[in-house]
């Protein structure tokens, strides 16, 4: 079983960390921007294997993740860096959406092009934003965000504190957003099967103090722990080693996780079952009038998180470096295509020629998935088609298709996927500036 994790420094790191002590895996690939981190978290927690029977761990690229069941996105910055750490700020991690998107419009697709069988797990603020940017940009992969998990531990917690019993005889679940319109859901709470209700007045507790100590702890649980280390890490490592184990032992625990919901129309955490492939069902949430009203809020407040992500997308897919034209040995021209689409490229390509005289005599595209529809256009057009990494996932997808080889006259392998679009306008002005050259 191995298991990828992108972004290795606090959070990633300590993800690392739980799934080594725990022997969550077998192989353990880390990845990092500074490659030099990711090359010494690799050999710091290797050095542990003498005295925890953990998992082959090493630093890599994204070619290593080929064969991952699941891969943990933890890039970017996070609260203190992204300046989200003010007691009573009323943004919170939404700070962190305009730095953390274009470094998931990068990371998703490369991950996807190297391991396009993993579950995606989300671990990055703003959490929803970021799961519901991963599930579009995966085009339809298995993806699932960290969400409330980590704050239903926290709730868990700060009972069994208060009320002096062990964590694990606590049932309480927090919902909605990972942030500040989370759901905390009172009525659901039990006490090793007793009803909080009963055991309040069986103990003598005071509900209402209990209630105003315990949201507090859960919803500033994140700020706490930032201002005396700078990052929350152990807490959030564990719940990421748990739902790895969930998701490669196919245990199909119900947890509260970040995932789209139909329901909702937005990505929060609901009641979800977790196995192989991530979120297998999503479960109705039954709370009092005040938990559904709350649950409304949160979901107002994600959709208006969503139309900000919209735009913030819009500008990151415009970043992408566009398409390149060469002319080859044969002076024919040649589309190389980063980072889009098949069905992007053709449009380009179907536009260059029809409306600019343009003729693309080959096109050179890094995509995935190679579907039928993509085999098709490109037998129909007789272009040569050559793609660059993960040739052992090419094949297989060439048998299921029931494709002969020699039918793509260079074939090589499977690069990427994203959905970005191309500017046939720009991609002809830059001929026009090659030739003239």
């Amino acid at each position: 079983m191995k298991v990828g994790v992108i972004g290795v420094g606090h959070v990633g790191g300590d993800a690392a960390l739980s799934m080594a002590l725990r022997g969550s895996c077998r192989e353990l690939v880390l990845i990092d921007a500074d490659r030099q981190l990711a090359v010494s978290q690799a050999l710091d927690l290797a050095q542990t294997s003498a005295l925890a029977s953990g998992p082959k761990v090493r630093a890599g690229d994204y070619q290593d993740l080929a064969g991952a069941e699941v891969v943990v996105l933890a890039p970017g910055i996070n609260e203190k860096a992204g300046g989200a750490d003010k007691p009573g700020d009323k943004e919170g991690r939404l700070r962190l959406l305009d730095t953390n998107v274009p470094i998931f419009c990068d990371v998703v697709p490369k991950t996807i092009a190297a391991a396009p069988d993993a579950t995606l797990l989300v671990a990055s603020n703003p959490l929803d934003v970021m799961t519901e940017l991963t599930r579009r940009l995966a085009g339809g992969k298995a993806v699932l965000g960290t969400g409330t998990f980590l704050d239903s531990i926290r709730f868990r917690t700060a009972l069994a504190e208060h009320l002096e019993v062990a964590p694990e005889c606590v049932s309480a679940v927090v919902v909605g957003e990972h942030g500040l319109t989370s759901v905390l859901l009172w009525s659901a709470v039990t006490i090793g099967g007793v009803s909080l209700e009963s055991y309040l007045a069986q103990r003598g507790v005071e509900r209402k103090f209990l209630k105003k100590a315990v949201e507090e702890y859960v919803k500033q649980g994140n700020i706490n722990i930032i201002r005396g280390k700078g990052a929350s890490e152990f807490a959030i490592g564990t719940v990421i080693a748990r739902v790895v184990e969930a998701i490669v032992r196919d245990e199909r625990i119900v947890i509260p996780c970040s995932c789209y919901s139909e329901e909702y129309g937005v990505t929060l955490s609901l009641l979800h079952r977790v196995g192989r492939r991530g979120v297998l069902d999503e479960f109705e949430i039954e709370g009092n009038q005040e938990e559904q009203e709350g649950i409304q809020r949160s979901v107002g407040a994600l959709k208006a998180a969503m139309e900000r992500l919209n735009r913030k997308f819009e500008t990151a897919r415009s970043l992408v470096p566009r398409p390149q034209f060469v002319r080859d040995e044969g002076n024919e021209v040649g589309m190389i295509a980063y980072g889009t689409t098949h069905h992007a490229a053709i449009e380009t390509i179907d536009q260059l020629e029809t409306e600019y005289g343009v003729k693309v005599d080959y096109l050179r595209l890094r995509a995935y998935p190679f579907t039928r529809e993509t085999h098709d256009f490109i037998a129909k057009h007789k272009w040569v088609y050559v793609i660059d990494q993960n040739r052992d996932g090419q094949m297989r997808d060439l048998l299921k298709l029931d494709l002969a080889i020699e039918d793509i006259p260079k074939l090589r392998s499977v690069r990427h996927y994203n959905g970005l679009p191309i500017d046939a306008r720009s991609i002809t002005d830059d001929i026009i500036s090659q030739e003239g050259k």
